[in-house]
């Protein structure tokens, strides 16, 4: 199934603007704060490929996933941010945790939970075309020239090691 575009929407180009700007200031803040952060992502595998998104303000291709919430599980956020930036609903207990990876980016030190869902049927991915502008899914062999971020790097690694079954928590 070919990726799905995001809906158009008059209004979407204002509240890409609004990200974008979002996103410049807490660059800012990063640089000058150097925080911590905690998140989620959801690595969703229909056969040999890999659903990715892009984000109205950033480059490379990356995860369904974001930060936690106060007082919010990592599986909770995750299955959130799926169905924040997807559409997607996945039941929880569908989801393997693989662990959390911790990598320094943009002046954050971040700590991501990550987790593995191949759902049981067909699953089609929608970009809300504000903040994501693009969901679908990419062969493995094509996700090196497709310009993955970080943590789709750190991810494939990590889901590399782990045989599908293998239940793990850090």
């Amino acid at each position: 199934m070919a990726p799905r575009p995001a809906p158009d929407r008059p209004v979407s180009w204002l509240w890409r603007l609004g990200y974008r700007g979002a996103f410049l200031t807490l660059r800012v803040w990063w640089f000058l704060r150097r925080p911590r952060a905690e998140g989620a992502a959801v690595m969703v595998w229909r056969g040999d490929a890999l659903l990715l998104v892009r984000t109205s303000y950033r480059r490379p291709l990356d995860l369904p996933g974001g930060g936690m919430d106060k007082g919010e599980t990592p599986l909770a956020a995750a299955l959130r941010e799926l169905r924040e930036e997807t559409g997607l609903v996945a039941p929880g207990e569908e989801l393997e945790p693989l662990g959390a990876v911790r990598f320094a980016e943009l002046h954050r030190d971040i700590r991501t939970h990550l987790f593995r869902w191949v759902p049981a049927g067909p699953v089609a991915p929608v970009a809300d075309g504000r903040e994501i502008v693009w969901a679908g899914f990419l062969p493995r062999a094509e996700l090196p020239a497709a310009g993955p971020g970080l943590l789709v790097r750190l991810a494939l690694d990590r889901d590399a090691q782990l045989p599908s079954g293998t239940r793990q928590m850090s």
